[in-house]
């Protein structure tokens, strides 16, 4: 999936997707939730699993399978990364610290999340599932992690946090203080429906 890149990223998914089993989409305009809506939207008639990982690989790609396992051998619905888990091993900075921990208490409190960690962006969930809640999920920003959980729990989804190796990116263009507010205003319309 190219979200709206303005570096090489066409250039090479073009080129990779000559390869068997690849296909490249192209979306012009930027979203994190957008692009997962678009590339789970018609996926190939044999894909039973639907899986996404945030662009900044800031999550250890050797969970992959552990992510996946959970839902072929252990008959989950839905696998999360959690970076609260027991066995994880994280690095952030200690404001994006705070402001996740309380995300996660009004989670919490307004409605009724009980999962550790709803953003960490490695995710994985049975097509089928997903195609009972697709036409609930609203966002085309970062709050579709949210939503995904959110409608997973309401329809008693089994769900697998499973710890992560997680390292913050010292790159990322994620405004916290826009993207807080606008996650608050979010909270409160799932609330109010």
């Amino acid at each position: 999936m190219d979200n709206a890149s303005t570096d090489r990223t066409p250039e090479i998914s073009k080129k990779l997707s000559k390869l068997k089993n690849i296909n490249y989409l192209q979306l012009k305009e930027k979203g994190k939730g957008l692009a997962i809506k678009a590339s789970w939207k018609t996926p190939p008639k044999d894909i039973t699993i639907l899986s996404f990982m945030d662009c900044d690989l800031a999550t250890d790609l050797k969970q992959f399978p552990e992510l996946i396992d959970s839902i072929i051998i252990d008959n989950y619905d839905l696998s999360i990364g959690s970076r609260y888990e027991k066995n994880s091993k994280t690095k952030r900075s200690i404001k994006r610290w705070i402001i996740s921990r309380c995300y996660n208490v009004l989670l919490r409190v307004f409605l009724n999340i009980k999962v550790k960690d709803t953003q960490c962006g490695f995710k994985a969930i049975k097509k089928n599932k997903y195609d009972l809640i697709k036409n609930k999920i609203e966002d085309n920003k970062f709050f579709i992690d949210t939503e995904i959980i959110y409608y997973s729990s309401k329809n008693k989804y089994k769900i697998k946090s499973i710890p992560v190796k997680w390292k913050e990116s010292k790159t990322t263009t994620v405004n916290i203080f826009g993207s807080s507010v606008s996650f608050i205003k979010n909270i409160f319309k799932l609330y109010f429906k």
